[in-house]
């Protein structure tokens, strides 16, 4: 296996064109429905974040400040792209453990300097996954069970479309918090003119400006397995315009076991 396939693999479209019509007329029927409320954190997300900091090894730390910093960063920055890669921003910058005062204090000016580095405006870019949760009606009406068909095809858990507004980056530098990989089908614009995805190793830009992988859907121009677990980021190109993918996920195999099971399909494409 060349390393760049332990990121990404384009795999056989089993989608026929009536299919991925219909998927794009069903999500311009339901779009509205979506709900931009903030992602709400289970108790386990929490935990996790504690032990990946590295606090639960200091018992002066507080895993309760911890929770109250976590939630005050995440309302007030509703203008980031990802939940997970604004977090890890954050303490690259700023003790989570801090007092409540200091942390306030110092977030606005990490928030600048987030937005500085990453080239982000208010209301300029913007990425939303539309999930059964976020806008129940895209999935509840799909009266012929198409999307559970296209789930069911490749073994999937579930599904989501994700929709991007803007130019350059859309969504920048993350991982995907519960998902472990994803099959990106692009309905919008066609392939050669879809969104690439980039791979990085660093969430730093300036330690790493430039991208290890390159998912380049013009060139491939077939579905691609995404690793999630990796850190990417969703377009660089300077057109201000729309795209929307249909993706299937896996939350409970992780990349390389999906890649197997696909392969024994004979699902993967190669050369």
């Amino acid at each position: 296996m060349s390393r760049k396939e332990n990121f990404f693999h384009p795999v056989k479209n089993l989608l026929d064109e009536k299919t991925t019509e219909w998927l794009l007329k069903h999500f311009r029927k339901y779009e509205v429905g979506y709900s931009v409320d903030n992602e709400v954190l289970q108790s386990s997300d929490y935990y996790n974040y504690y032990i990946e900091l590295g606090y639960d090894a200091d018992p002066k730390n507080s895993y309760e400040r911890i929770v109250d910093n976590i939630n005050t960063l995440i309302d007030m920055s509703v203008d980031w792209n990802s939940r997970r890669q604004k977090i890890a921003f954050y303490i690259q910058h700023n003790d989570m453990n801090a007092d409540e005062d200091i942390f306030k204090m110092n977030l606005e000016k990490v928030i600048e300097e987030h937005n500085r580095m990453y080239n982000i405006t208010a209301n300029k870019n913007t990425a939303v996954f539309h999930t059964i949760d976020s806008n129940p009606p895209l999935f509840i009406y799909d009266n012929r069970n198409k999307i559970q068909k296209v789930i069911d095809f490749y073994g999937a858990d579930k599904a989501v479309f994700l929709q991007t507004k803007g130019s350059g980056k859309t969504l920048t530098r993350h991982t995907d918090p519960k998902r472990k990989c994803a099959i990106t089908f692009p309905l919008l614009p066609e392939y050669s003119e879809y969104r690439d995805c980039r791979y990085y190793e660093s969430l730093d830009p300036i330690t790493e400006p430039e991208p290890k992988h390159i998912v380049s859907y013009k060139e491939i121009q077939k579905p691609v397995l995404l690793n999630t677990q990796k850190i990417h980021e969703i377009g660089d190109d300077k057109q201000n315009k729309e795209s929307l993918c249909f993706q299937i996920e896996w939350y409970d195999k992780d990349y390389k076991e999906v890649r197997k099971i696909l392969l024994d399909k004979g699902l993967l494409i190669y050369g």
